[in-house]
């Protein structure tokens, strides 16, 4: 998971940590009273325990988080974001890109310019650019590959296999996408007058999935269309035409990606699609209730909505080997959840609570509950570790 801007979350924690030590002093008082009187009158009552003070407690599993080179400190007062990548993750603040292995030590320190710097990730490739300016840098296996300056201010930037795919304003369309291969050179160019707001690489970089937004009736729709980079067909005015396309549906996109091997998943704010290759619909999930949060793993999605008393959360895990959605409610308190693979590649969830993170699998079965004596924002996890982001700190366990 991402954060960004974190500085007002730092405000706010200031003013919870006042609070809670005005709290504990108190508590501390009355407790130091209560503990005098315990000594003064313990030849009164000790006795009588007949031993029980000395009997054995049961065993408590508690959280270890990494050594060595963790917890990593988050710069003050930066803009922040830090994304998953092979062995490690990323981290972009307002100066520099800084990449670190899962052992938390430092394998890139790149800084930048950017004013308002945006970065996605895909394995081991990097793309960082200037959002609503002109300048993008490629990074691939924590090695700078090439940066480029385009014409127009950057709207999108999305990065895959050695391929990076930038969105600019346009004078004549809505805008214009270019593609350039792990050279920097410019392979593929589209002038869409759709209004576009995301996009993807298939899986083997064949090709681009758009997503663009229109209105139908007076409400949004979303819909998705895939271009070849090497079977081209052209309209009269010279651009390139869709190979396969969506029909448009009543949601607005929040995300697509690419759903296992070859199928792609539309995360909408009513309704949640998937669809094979060739964009034909496979399963829909509609919904009312309010979209909390929500993530994609490589075979398995999650989505978890907020019931109208607030009091309780439901949830829906997709499967993308069958297509099924698998729901359940459940009265978990949840900060941030993610859902990924583990080592053995059974899908598993991970949910950070306000002292806990639980970990459970699609049937809402409960695998383990880890206890947090540190507050956190957000986590990640790559399936055999999570990664713990806070206001100050990243730290980790290992599952």
């Amino acid at each position: 998971m991402a954060i960004t801007d974190i500085s007002k979350r730092r405000h706010e924690r200031q003013m919870k940590k006042i609070l809670k030590i005005v709290f504990r002093v108190s508590i501390l008082i009355i407790i130091a009273g209560t503990a005098a009187a315990v000594i003064l009158t313990k030849d009164l009552w000790y006795p009588r325990l007949g031993g029980i003070l000395s009997s054995d407690s049961g065993e408590q599993t508690e959280t270890v988080l990494a050594a060595g080179e963790f917890p990593i400190i988050i710069p003050e007062n930066k803009s922040l974001s830090v994304k998953l990548i092979t062995d490690g993750f990323a981290m972009l603040t307002d100066t520099r890109l800084i990449t670190y292995t899962s052992a938390g030590k430092v394998k890139l320190s790149s800084s930048h310019t950017f004013k308002n710097p945006v970065m996605n990730c895909s394995d081991d490739d990097i793309i960082t650019y200037d959002l609503g300016g002109k300048k993008f840098s490629y990074f691939k296996k924590n090695k700078l590959g090439f940066t480029k300056e385009t014409d127009r201010a950057i709207l999108l930037g999305r990065v895959k296999n050695g391929y990076t795919a930038v969105v600019t304003e346009s004078d004549k369309f809505l805008g214009d996408v270019f593609v350039y291969d792990a050279n920097g050179n410019n392979i593929f160019n589209l002038n869409t007058t759709e209004r576009l707001i995301d996009i993807m690489f298939n899986a083997d970089c064949s090709g681009i999935y758009i997503t663009v937004l229109n209105s139908k009736s007076g409400d949004l729709t979303s819909q998705i269309m895939y271009y070849s980079l090497t079977e081209i067909t052209k309209d009269e005015n010279g651009n390139a035409l869709p190979l396969y396309q969506t029909e448009e549906y009543p949601t607005l996109s929040l995300q697509t990606a690419m759903f296992g091997d070859d199928k792609l998943i539309l995360i909408g704010d009513r309704e949640t699609l998937v669809f094979d290759y060739q964009c034909r619909l496979i399963s829909q999930l509609d919904y009312s209730l309010s979209l909390k949060t929500f993530d994609c793993g490589k075979n398995t999605a999650m989505l978890i909505f907020e019931d109208f008393s607030g009091k309780s959360v439901h949830f829906a895990a997709l499967n993308a080997l069958d297509g099924k959605f698998l729901e359940f409610t459940s009265d978990f308190e949840i900060k941030d959840a993610v859902c990924t693979e583990d080592e053995q590649g059974e899908a598993v969830i991970f949910i950070l609570g306000e002292n806990e993170i639980r970990q459970i699998n699609t049937l809402n079965t409960e695998l383990r509950n880890l206890s947090l004596t540190t507050e956190f924002l957000n986590i990640m996890s790559n399936g055999k570790y999570i990664y713990l982001i806070g206001f100050e700190e990243i730290n980790r366990i290992t599952v």
